[in-house]
């Protein structure tokens, strides 16, 4: 633990918020003089004494090889500000932060003085700053504020919660941001039985997660922070009370990690925890523990925090490798293979469940991706060592393309290379779109993007499912070892089948052996995408899993990952547990903590 910024005087430093811009670290954070009466962590009846209308003013520090240098301060807004909320993308900046000379969050009202919110959008040395006030018009509110810390960026969005105040009522609303103009506003979200407060933002399994302290100070509302995820940052499910010892303070989640004040009385004893659970995974030096904020960094966990009216840095390496080694164990992967030895392996693998199931057939719907085109050309050489043998075998390779395929030239390609028995089509479009109309019209709402992908992906299984009924066949299924690990597919769609020739292999292996056989060098090098999103044609995997290919094999080949890529890929396996399983019944146990 270091001391990167020393407390001023009879003043403090607080609410750090960490980003990382250019591959440089910046902290910003509050510069707190010492206020008119009483200390600045002293209640007052209505805030902390330091606490706006106190003179704040947000500076940053910035990260060089020799350590933290700085102050440098927030330019070009108002004289006072404070509490910073702070997204990236690219190289521009999202600040949304508050002000006020004259009121405080509890004084502020609607038809009177208010607690104004005010972003700053640009590059760090050319920020536009200007008042939100149509915040408080959208939500009527009497007190607003951004919460503490950087926040997410979900595409080019920066996603910001607010707090919102209507008389005593309080809740959140997540405001979206583009280029500096609000784009929406998510609906309130609020708990059953607790008023929620500053909150901090995650992605985790693709998904946006909400984590809300209880409103309170110390000892008063302490013992539980609230939960809730969404698909699009919009729409919430019902924030869920996760009971542990937390005294009611700022905190922050990344990835599916928690970091916090472990205790129930003061701002003390800082750990790691994983979020939704009791497991402690790394605890920091013994002492204060105030508002924090983390990143990863060079592979390591970097968390400034508050103690003592002064900034301190602790960095931690977390433990991953005995997990590393159980999905490895679980999923059966290889370091290495060699693609021929690979290829007629899986090959006989066909062929031995063929004849113990006594089918007459295979059925794969071929995308043009390499996980099809892979699993469609050892399907044709099985049949044909299956005819060979004296066992009538036939292979049917289906087109499933939603109305106009955008890559439909890869999938041509790839019907011509695997040379199937029969090359069918089936248009799943109609089927689709007639089961969205019944949606709606049964929901009285339009079905997500989202789900819809998952409808086209259900909708092709049972396309292929339909042909192997009547045909005697099996479905084969295209799930390997990185799209295993990950949950990157989905359940009852492409995720049910009754073979699954890939298992076990990575994407790295999956393209060698692909390569071996001799594919064009454009299907077998062509960038992976599921292609199920109508606003997002072509979206690659890697960007909706938020990592790389690269990643996730070395990862599944015992190699050494960044802490970053590990906790994300790991957070992934826990969450998709039920994705590798059949639905559990009284007596299962797969599915308990």
């Amino acid at each position: 633990m270091v001391e990167i910024l020393a407390r001023p005087g009879a003043g403090e430093v607080r609410i750090p918020a960490l980003v990382k811009l250019g591959g440089t670290l910046y902290c910003f954070y509050d510069e707190r003089p010492a206020p008119a009466s009483g200390r600045g962590d002293e209640f007052t009846g209505e805030v902390m004494a330091s606490d706006l209308p106190n003179p704040n003013r947000i500076a940053y520090l910035r990260k060089t090889a020799t350590g933290w240098v700085g102050p440098e301060y927030l330019s070009g807004g108002p004289e006072v500000s404070s509490d910073a909320c702070v997204a990236v993308s690219g190289d521009h900046l999202t600040i949304a932060y508050a002000t006020a000379t004259s009121v405080s969050y509890m004084g502020s009202t609607y038809d009177g003085p208010r607690l104004e919110p005010w972003l700053a959008y640009g590059t760090l040395d050319n920020l536009t700053h200007r008042r939100l006030d149509e915040l408080y018009e959208a939500t009527r509110a009497d007190a607003l504020f951004a919460t503490s810390g950087s926040t997410v960026t979900w595409g080019d969005v920066a996603l910001l919660p607010y707090v919102v105040r209507i008389g005593d009522e309080t809740h959140i609303r997540v405001v979206h941001i583009r280029g500096g103009e609000v784009i929406a506003i998510s609906e309130p979200i609020r708990a059953a039985d607790a008023l929620l407060d500053e909150t901090s933002l995650a992605i985790a399994d693709g998904k946006v997660v909400l984590n809300s302290r209880v409103q309170g100070f110390e000892g008063r509302g302490a013992g539980a922070r609230y939960l809730a995820f969404s698909d699009d940052g919009l729409n919430f499910s019902a924030p869920q009370a996760w009971r542990l010892p937390d005294p009611g303070c700022n905190a922050k989640q990344i990835d599916d990690l928690f970091i916090h004040p472990h205790s129930l009385t003061a701002r003390e004893n800082g750990v790691v925890v994983r979020a939704g659970t009791d497991e402690v995974l790394a605890r920091f030096s013994p002492g204060g523990f105030g508002y924090s904020d983390a990143l990863w960094d060079d592979g390591e966990l970097v968390v400034v925090f508050e103690r003592d009216g002064a900034l301190h840095e602790e960095r931690i390496t977390m433990p991953f490798h005995e997990l590393q080694a159980e999905i490895i164990r679980t999923l059966g992967v290889r370091p290495n293979i060699d693609p021929a030895v690979e290829v007629n392996r899986r090959v006989d693998f066909l062929c031995e469940y063929f004849r113990v199931t006594h089918s007459r057939g295979f059925v794969l719907g071929i995308s043009g991706g390499i996980d099809s085109t892979l699993a469609g050309r050892l399907a044709q050489l099985a049949v044909e060592k299956l005819r060979a043998q004296g066992t009538e075998a036939t292979f049917y390779a289906v087109r499933l393309p939603y109305g106009v395929q955008a890559d439909a030239d890869d999938a041509e390609a790839a019907m011509t290379w695997i040379d199937a028995d029969h090359q069918l089509t089936i248009n799943v479009q109609a089927a689709t779109d007639g089961l969205e109309a019944a949606y709606t019209t049964a929901m009285g709402k339009e079905l997500s993007d989202f789900n819809k992908g998952n409808v086209k992906a259900r909708t092709r299984m049972i396309a292929q499912y339909a042909i192997a009924g009547d045909h005697g066949a099996l479905v084969i299924g295209t799930d390997h070892a990185a799209e295993n690990v990950t949950g990157f597919f989905t359940k009852f769609g492409d995720g049910a089948a009754d073979v699954m020739p890939l298992a076990g292999l990575n994407k790295r292996q999956i393209r060698l052996m692909t390569q071996y056989l001799g594919a064009p060098e454009h299907l077998w090098a062509k960038i992976p995408t599921a292609d199920l999103l109508d606003g997002q044609p072509l979206r690659t995997d890697e960007d909706e899993l938020g990592i790389t290919y690269e990643d996730i094999d070395d990862y599944l080949e015992g190699k050494q990952i960044s802490a970053a890529a590990a906790a994300n890929l790991e957070n992934k396996w826990r969450r998709s547990a039920h994705k590798r399983h059949t639905p559990p019944g009284i007596n299962d146990e797969w599915w308990r903590p």
